[in-house]
Protein backbone atom coordinates (compact mmCIF):
# COMPACT_ATOMS: atom_id res chain seq x y z
CA UNK A 1 0.00 0.00 0.00
CA UNK A 2 2.79 2.45 0.86
CA UNK A 3 4.55 1.60 -2.38
CA UNK A 4 1.35 2.48 -4.28
CA UNK A 5 1.02 5.80 -2.42
CA UNK A 6 4.67 6.72 -3.06
CA UNK A 7 4.41 5.79 -6.71
CA UNK A 8 1.18 7.71 -7.47
CA UNK A 9 1.38 10.51 -4.89
CA UNK A 10 1.31 13.32 -7.48
CA UNK A 11 -1.73 11.92 -9.26
CA UNK A 12 -3.53 11.35 -5.99
CA UNK A 13 -2.70 14.85 -4.78
CA UNK A 14 -3.96 16.39 -8.03
CA UNK A 15 -7.14 14.29 -7.97
CA UNK A 16 -8.01 14.95 -4.33
CA UNK A 17 -7.06 18.64 -4.64
CA UNK A 18 -9.38 19.04 -7.61
CA UNK A 19 -12.17 17.20 -5.81
CA UNK A 20 -11.72 19.37 -2.72
CA UNK A 21 -11.79 22.54 -4.82
CA UNK A 22 -14.99 21.47 -6.56
CA UNK A 23 -16.70 20.53 -3.29
CA UNK A 24 -15.69 23.87 -1.80
CA UNK A 25 -16.76 26.07 -4.75
CA UNK A 26 -19.91 24.39 -6.04
CA UNK A 27 -22.30 25.19 -3.15
CA UNK A 28 -21.62 28.92 -3.27
CA UNK A 29 -21.90 28.98 -7.07
CA UNK A 30 -25.21 27.10 -7.00
CA UNK A 31 -26.72 29.45 -4.41
CA UNK A 32 -25.51 32.51 -6.32
CA UNK A 33 -26.91 31.28 -9.65
CA UNK A 34 -30.24 30.31 -8.12
CA UNK A 35 -30.52 33.65 -6.33
CA UNK A 36 -29.84 35.61 -9.52
CA UNK A 37 -32.03 33.44 -11.74
CA UNK A 38 -35.01 33.70 -9.44
CA UNK A 39 -34.58 37.38 -8.80
CA UNK A 40 -34.93 38.68 -12.35
CA UNK A 41 -38.08 36.70 -13.11
CA UNK A 42 -39.83 37.45 -9.82
CA UNK A 43 -42.81 39.78 -9.83
CA UNK A 44 -42.01 43.25 -8.51
CA UNK A 45 -45.41 44.83 -9.09
CA UNK A 46 -48.79 44.02 -10.59
CA UNK A 47 -50.78 46.74 -12.30
CA UNK A 48 -54.55 47.12 -12.15
CA UNK A 49 -54.97 45.59 -15.62
CA UNK A 50 -53.03 42.49 -14.55
CA UNK A 51 -49.71 43.40 -16.18
CA UNK A 52 -46.84 42.03 -14.12
CA UNK A 53 -43.60 43.97 -13.81
CA UNK A 54 -40.60 41.77 -13.04
CA UNK A 55 -37.50 42.52 -11.01
CA UNK A 56 -35.51 42.40 -14.25
CA UNK A 57 -37.59 45.28 -15.59
CA UNK A 58 -37.05 47.11 -12.29
CA UNK A 59 -33.30 46.78 -12.76
CA UNK A 60 -33.64 48.15 -16.30
CA UNK A 61 -35.63 51.11 -14.96
CA UNK A 62 -32.97 51.78 -12.33
CA UNK A 63 -30.27 51.76 -15.04
CA UNK A 64 -32.33 54.19 -17.15
CA UNK A 65 -32.64 56.54 -14.18
CA UNK A 66 -28.87 56.27 -13.60
CA UNK A 67 -28.16 57.17 -17.23
CA UNK A 68 -30.49 60.17 -17.16
CA UNK A 69 -28.98 61.29 -13.88
CA UNK A 70 -25.43 60.86 -15.23
CA UNK A 71 -26.30 62.89 -18.31
CA UNK A 72 -27.28 65.75 -16.02
CA UNK A 73 -30.76 66.13 -17.44
CA UNK A 74 -33.15 67.89 -15.05
CA UNK A 75 -35.99 65.78 -16.45
CA UNK A 76 -36.26 63.47 -13.45
CA UNK A 77 -36.41 66.26 -10.91
CA UNK A 78 -38.96 68.18 -12.96
CA UNK A 79 -41.19 65.13 -13.17
CA UNK A 80 -40.70 64.31 -9.50
CA UNK A 81 -39.40 60.82 -10.22
CA UNK A 82 -35.85 61.25 -8.92
CA UNK A 83 -34.73 57.77 -7.78
CA UNK A 84 -38.29 56.42 -8.01
CA UNK A 85 -38.43 53.59 -10.55
CA UNK A 86 -42.16 53.01 -10.05
CA UNK A 87 -43.06 56.53 -11.16
CA UNK A 88 -40.56 56.36 -14.02
CA UNK A 89 -42.14 53.08 -15.17
CA UNK A 90 -45.63 54.57 -15.11
CA UNK A 91 -44.48 57.69 -16.99
CA UNK A 92 -42.73 55.71 -19.71
CA UNK A 93 -45.66 53.29 -19.97
CA UNK A 94 -48.12 56.14 -20.48
CA UNK A 95 -45.80 57.81 -22.99
CA UNK A 96 -45.51 54.57 -24.97
CA UNK A 97 -49.29 54.12 -24.87
CA UNK A 98 -49.82 57.66 -26.18
CA UNK A 99 -47.22 57.20 -28.94
CA UNK A 100 -44.88 59.87 -27.56
CA UNK A 101 -41.74 57.73 -27.43
CA UNK A 102 -39.22 58.17 -30.23
CA UNK A 103 -37.68 55.34 -32.17
CA UNK A 104 -34.25 53.83 -31.97
CA UNK A 105 -32.81 56.40 -34.39
CA UNK A 106 -33.82 59.27 -32.07
CA UNK A 107 -32.04 57.62 -29.14
CA UNK A 108 -28.96 57.00 -31.24
CA UNK A 109 -28.83 60.66 -32.30
CA UNK A 110 -28.97 61.83 -28.70
CA UNK A 111 -26.34 59.29 -27.69
CA UNK A 112 -24.03 60.39 -30.51
CA UNK A 113 -24.40 64.03 -29.47
CA UNK A 114 -23.53 63.15 -25.88
CA UNK A 115 -20.75 60.73 -26.79
CA UNK A 116 -18.96 62.92 -29.29
CA UNK A 117 -16.12 60.83 -30.72
CA UNK A 118 -16.42 58.04 -28.12
CA UNK A 119 -18.23 54.88 -29.31
CA UNK A 120 -21.85 54.86 -28.02
CA UNK A 121 -21.50 51.35 -26.56
CA UNK A 122 -18.61 52.49 -24.38
CA UNK A 123 -20.61 55.50 -23.17
CA UNK A 124 -23.57 53.31 -22.21
CA UNK A 125 -21.30 50.83 -20.40
CA UNK A 126 -19.64 53.60 -18.40
CA UNK A 127 -22.96 55.29 -17.56
CA UNK A 128 -24.65 52.05 -16.47
CA UNK A 129 -21.70 50.76 -14.46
Amino acid sequence: MLKFLRKYNKFLLAGFGTLLLIVWLVPSAVTQFSREAGATGATWATLRDGTKVTVGELQTLQRQIKVLDALGLPLLQQLGSKNDPSLWYLLTREARGAGLVGGVSDGQQVLQQVAGSTPPEQVLRSLCA
